[in-house]
């Protein structure tokens, strides 16, 4: 199967250390194989050669997708290969770091305590990247700013929303896709 939007991404995508211990697709046209386990590197994205959000949720093939963009703090959510609703969020703070990439969800926990920033709560939690989650905030006076040290912020009603379609659609059938 051509995926012709992988294809652009993995073209501008800065070689770095693979977290995963699963081989790197480094072909032109990768494998649906490939391109899942090699799916934790950071991509670099230039915004001209990127299709839209519509035409990579068709492409990816999978039942949820969550695009965040950090430079407009909005999460984009397509079910099904249709959007089905934007919201505000914040990505990290000056002098913390959102990675960008595209992930699979790796485990969800709907009531999450942060076992690094003080027990901060992180209700329901999708964990994509070791400690890098998308998950819901107490401080929704700071959405659509970045306001977090590293992680995806949402509102907890959004968060909830987010968490149940990535629980019925399974963790496989999630991607988040995170730009600049």
């Amino acid at each position: 199967m051509e995926i012709t939007a992988f294809k652009i991404a993995i073209s501008v995508l800065v070689h770095s250390v693979c977290f995963a211990s699963f081989a790197y697709a480094r072909s032109d046209e990768p494998s649906m194989e490939q391109l899942h386990y090699a799916s934790s590197e950071p991509l670099r994205m230039a915004q001209s050669s990127m299709k839209s959000f519509e035409t990579l949720a068709q492409e990816l093939d999978v039942a949820v997708i969550a695009f965040v963009e950090k430079s407009e703090q909005k999460l984009h959510i397509f079910l099904g290969g249709e959007k089905q609703f934007t919201w505000d969020v914040s990505t990290a703070r000056r002098g913390k770091v959102t990675p960008t990439g595209i992930w699979s969800a790796q485990w969800l926990s709907e009531h999450h305590r942060s076992s690094l920033y003080n027990n901060a709560p992180m209700p329901f939690s999708i964990f994509y990247n070791g400690n890098f989650a998308i998950h819901g905030t107490n401080q929704v006076n700071k959405l659509g700013t970045p306001a977090s040290a590293g992680c995806v912020r949402l509102h907890p009603e959004n968060a909830k929303v987010l968490f149940d379609m990535v629980r019925a659609a399974g963790k496989s059938e999630f991607r988040v896709l995170i730009t600049d």
